[in-house]
């Protein structure tokens, strides 16, 4: 989401390391990586025009986790 106005953002990458996945998020904002191990991974999310995040979650097989990634706006000058 962005973090001024909390609106969903589309069309962001997001990768998944290990395993060096990637996909792009839906008009809702939304992504998915499914069939994972139990593992301890990094998302990172990057899209153009914003600072880019990452978070470290722990994925459990057979399980939902669900990540929120703000995304900070690059100021103009």
């Amino acid at each position: 989401i962005d973090a001024t106005t909390s609106d969903p953002l589309s069309g962001v990458v997001v990768t998944l390391s290990p395993g060096n996945q990637s996909t792009l998020t839906t008009d809702d904002g939304s992504f998915e990586f499914r069939d994972l191990e139990s593992y301890q991974y990094t998302i990172t999310a990057q899209k153009s025009g914003y600072q880019a995040n990452r978070k470290n979650i722990t994925a459990v097989s057979g399980e939902t986790t669900n990540v929120y990634l703000q995304l900070t706006k690059i100021p103009v000058e």
